[in-house]
């Protein structure tokens, strides 16, 4: 359980960080929504990140999150929620927090796919049990509503087939 938090964690956060803003139309806005969210998790401001992301996928990743490790959501938001069990993990797990803290990152560009979908692409470092980790990243940014939006898409997929995966291994006869 540990790698795979430590896998969304390092997903989340190396997801990499101009004038514009998550507000302002185009890529450059796509790229800005992108530094914002790279720029509030290594100030170590884990909610503000995510309220970066997309509200229908920050709602449907602290479902799955909160699933995975048996805590129910009270009346926090989705982002504090989900910034909350990161935060306790790596709290009680000092090799992920030597991780997190030692992350960084580069935007070394974006690729359009529409007008409201945008790949950021960059360069994301780590320290990890005192070796080298990392690689280049894409974050996928979305238009919707008046701003973009960070998109956990394939982060969500990874959580479905953990949750489910964890749900079959409880449901199978003699624990496997």
């Amino acid at each position: 359980m540990r790698g795979l938090l430590l896998g969304v964690l390092v997903c989340l956060v190396s997801t990499f960080a101009s004038a514009q803003t998550p507000e302002s139309p185009g890529p450059a806005g796509a790229e800005a929504a992108v530094r914002a969210y790279v720029e509030a998790f290594a100030a170590g401001e884990l909610s503000r990140a995510l309220a970066l992301a997309h509200p229908d996928e920050t709602e449907e990743f602290a479902s799955l999150l909160g699933s995975l490790f048996g805590r129910e959501r009270a009346s926090e938001s989705a982002p504090a929620f989900i910034a909350d069990i990161i935060e306790s993990t790596i709290g009680s797990e000092p090799v992920m927090a030597d991780a997190f803290d030692s992350i960084e990152s580069a935007i070394l560009g974006y690729v359009v796919e529409t007008d409201s979908l945008v790949h950021v692409v960059g360069r994301a470092s780590f320290t990890l049990m005192g070796g080298a980790a990392g690689g280049v990243e894409v974050t996928t940014v979305r238009w919707d509503r008046d701003r973009w939006w960070i998109s956990f898409g394939s982060e969500l997929g990874s959580l479905r087939a953990a949750v489910g995966a964890q749900r079959d291994a409880v449901g199978a006869p003699d624990g496997g």
